[in-house]
């Protein structure tokens, strides 16, 4: 994952696995642009999903706590 991947999945497990894009882009500070190409890698990596409009969650069980234990 590159550094900018590896915020946007922290971001992620600090909101419990799932946020609303739109809130996400905010904490992160990127444009539309930006957090498209990055949230796409992650989709179609199997890391995250987006299963409903306008949020995104990670795919995989437990993640969040891994993600939680090592990097926050």
């Amino acid at each position: 994952m590159s550094d900018k991947e590896r915020d946007v999945v922290i971001a992620i497990a600090e909101n419990n696995g799932d946020i609303s894009v739109a809130d996400l882009k905010e904490k992160l500070e990127m444009d539309n642009n930006n957090f498209s190409t990055y949230r796409d890698t992650l989709i179609k990596s199997g890391i995250a999903t987006n299963n409903a409009y306008g949020k995104i969650s990670l795919a995989l069980p437990l993640f969040k706590d891994y993600i939680k234990e090592y990097y926050i």
